[in-house]
């Protein structure tokens, strides 16, 4: 994927992809018409997907030139304090995710195509970073594609495979790149059906870190915390997850022993991760 850097006025600083997620060739200076006042791009948006503190994210569609896009865009503003001079060091969490993207993609992982990584920095306001993805029409989020496939009968055994097999796909990818994804719970995967198929995509890539050398449980967290988040439904299940340690474990060329210990440990995990979201939820509705 090319990108390029551009400069706008009121001290945004970022890069653009040049080459589109359907391999469209994007001009720099379109981009700049484009985005020439990112702020009301995120906050005149009709559709807010979501707004939590200083993180909100909205959908829109975007013309850079002839080509136009559906987009998603999410906004993240560190305000000043005692760690802004350290901060400032290090590039905003959307360039941050912006690389990041590039590198999955590389790697074969499926996530939103990155299209843009814009940042402002002020010593009063601090940082502010919107990142631009392509939105994903027709997705919906992992957990709610499973409940709708229950219901209509739709979740037979040859989906059950294709989606633990994609699973797999993506966290031996982020194995595979030295990266564990600390919330990789259903929603942060999403899901569309194509003919007889399905495809899925990881999104929300903040929580993705790099494994350090001594700590090898790190690599599978992700993979409890999804089992976990799915777990509540009827048809997603042991078998499942047994399923997808096997094909895991065969990737990095694991023993029979290595397996079993790693499906207990994960199996064990889940319960507990969904034991404790059970108890906070209902100490939070008390």
């Amino acid at each position: 994927m090319k990108t390029a850097r551009l400069s706008l006025s009121g001290g945004w600083k970022g890069l653009v992809a040049l080459t589109g997620p359907d391999g469209q060739t994007l001009d720099l200076e379109e981009w700049k018409d484009c985005l020439c006042r990112p702020s009301d791009l995120v906050e005149n948006a009709e559709n807010v997907l979501k707004t939590d503190g200083p993180t909100r994210v909205v959908s829109r569609h975007l013309a850079v030139g002839p080509h136009r896009f559906e987009a998603v865009l999410k906004r993240h503003v560190t305000k000043p304090g005692p760690l802004a001079g350290f901060r400032s060091v290090f590039p905003s969490r959307s360039m941050q995710t912006f690389e990041l993207a590039r590198r999955l993609l590389r790697a074969g992982l499926d996530t939103p195509w990155p299209l843009a990584a814009l940042e402002r920095r002020d010593p009063f306001r601090g940082i502010e970073s919107i990142l631009v993805t392509e939105h994903l029409t027709g997705a919906v989020e992992l957990y709610r594609f499973v409940q709708e496939a229950e219901q209509s009968n739709l979740l037979v055994p040859s989906m059950h495979r294709l989606l633990c097999h994609q699973t797999v796909l993506a966290f031996t990818t982020l194995t595979q790149c030295g990266l564990w994804h600390r919330d990789a719970k259903a929603s942060n995967f999403l899901v569309r059906k194509e003919a007889d198929s399905v495809q899925l995509w990881l999104v929300d890539l903040d929580g993705i870190k790099p494994i350090m050398p001594w700590d090898r449980t790190n690599q599978t967290r992700g993979l409890a915390k999804l089992a976990a988040t799915l777990g509540w439904s009827g048809r997603i299940g042991a078998t499942d997850l047994l399923r997808i340690v096997n094909e895991y474990a065969r990737v990095f060329e694991w023993s029979l022993t290595e397996r079993n210990r790693l499906f207990r440990s994960l199996w064990q995990r889940a319960v507990a991760e969904r034991l404790t979201t059970f108890i906070a939820t209902a100490e939070h509705s008390e």
